[in-house]
């Protein structure tokens, strides 16, 4: 508590302060928070990191990490990466749930949001897309749920 004290920004490399950059495991999920630094003024060997909750970490200059130290920071880091590429993935197969009726024969998923007008009429993009021509315009009016063609085995059978 009798330390002095600074609000800074958790970067991606970590924590700049004094003319050093401060790592920790901790400092890994949580980029771009602000945080309260302690410090002692004339000794920079390590700071103290509070959030909101309260005391995270203690992290000390990158350059004057152990190995031990090193390794931990490194292998949060991986974790993270792992978890943010699960996080794609995620999102890409639900994206591509999605727009699968557009470029499958099957019932088209509308997904245009519905929006009421002050005299509760649907908006322009409802109507035109339950017109059709949102479809004419993008050119796929003519392509949109018809049936695959069989195949050649199928029309001599």
């Amino acid at each position: 508590m009798l330390l002095a004290d600074q609000t800074r920004q958790v970067l991606k490399d970590g924590i700049h302060f004094g003319s050093a950059i401060f790592i920790a495991p901790e400092l890994t999920r949580i980029g771009g928070e602000t945080v309260e630094v302690r410090y002692m003024p004339h000794d920079l060997r390590q700071i103290e990191v509070f959030t909101q909750d309260g005391w995270l970490c203690t992290a000390h200059p990158q350059d004057q990490l152990t190995g031990e130290q090193a390794e931990a920071v490194i292998e949060q880091r991986r974790e993270a990466a792992r978890e943010m590429g699960r996080r794609k993935a995620a999102a890409s197969r639900k994206a591509r749930t999605r727009i699968a009726p557009l470029t499958a024969t099957g019932t088209v998923q509308d997904i245009t949001a519905i929006v009421a007008d002050r005299a509760g009429q649907l908006d322009s993009a409802r109507r035109d897309a339950e017109k059709g021509e949102l479809l004419e315009i993008l050119g796929l009016g003519e392509q949109l749920n018809k049936p695959i063609p069989p195949s050649a085995g199928e029309q001599e059978a």
